[in-house]
């Protein structure tokens, strides 16, 4: 039984726990604008994603046109996101 170089439990021995540091989620005030559509638009260009999900994808796409967003914040994300719905 071979480990692959670079997986997981590559650098693992035996006896020796791995170490884990943790992960700190940006605040409101460092958040970045495009993280939000940039990791969308990378779901949705997934091979499998398009192969084995594109009628979950175009019903996503449909519910996204329909939304009308009420709270500032809503409306933020939906005007975040128009730029993804472009590129399906």
């Amino acid at each position: 039984m071979h480990i692959r170089r670079g997986s997981a439990s590559a650098g693992v021995q035996p006896g020796i726990a791995p170490v884990l540091e943790p992960y700190e989620v940006p605040g409101p005030g460092n958040a970045n604008p495009y993280f939000l559509p940039w990791a969308l638009r990378g779901i949705l260009e997934e091979e499998v994603v398009k192969r084995e999900m594109g009628d979950e994808v175009r019903a996503l796409v449909a519910q996204f046109e329909d939304w009308k967003p009420t709270s500032k914040v809503l409306k933020d994300v939906r005007w975040r996101l128009e730029g993804v719905k472009s590129k399906l």
